[in-house]
């Protein structure tokens, strides 16, 4: 299995959870690769089963580099693929602290 993990990071805290994440896939037997968000080459998603993608919830938001490249993806850019969101975000109420994971999602989505 073939994952691409696609993240952005202000104060490291989402770096050092992407970087988790793949060790404990990768000793599950899974082939992991770690990209910043805007380092992904979206035109060669070849064989990629699992795209990943993680963020900090920055002012109840997604960060700007990540909302700004998966609004220009073409429709159809993860056909095939399964997708995935997550943020790192304060311990409370989504409603409170808002959730960049949520807002990823409706992006992966469309």
């Amino acid at each position: 299995m073939k994952i691409l993990i696609a993240y952005d990071s202000y104060f490291l805290n989402t770096a050092i959870l992407v970087e988790a994440i793949a060790a404990a896939l990768a000793e599950l037997g899974a082939e992991v690769q770690l990209e910043r968000i805007y380092q992904v080459n979206f035109s060669d998603l070849e064989g990629i089963n699992w795209f990943l993608v993680g963020a900090p919830t920055h002012l109840r938001k997604m960060p700007r580099p990540i909302q700004s490249v998966l609004k220009r993806l073409p429709k159809g850019t993860f056909e095939g693929i399964k997708t995935l969101a997550f943020d790192t975000r304060y311990q409370m109420a989504v409603k409170k602290s808002g959730s960049a994971a949520r807002q990823i999602e409706r992006l992966l989505v469309k």
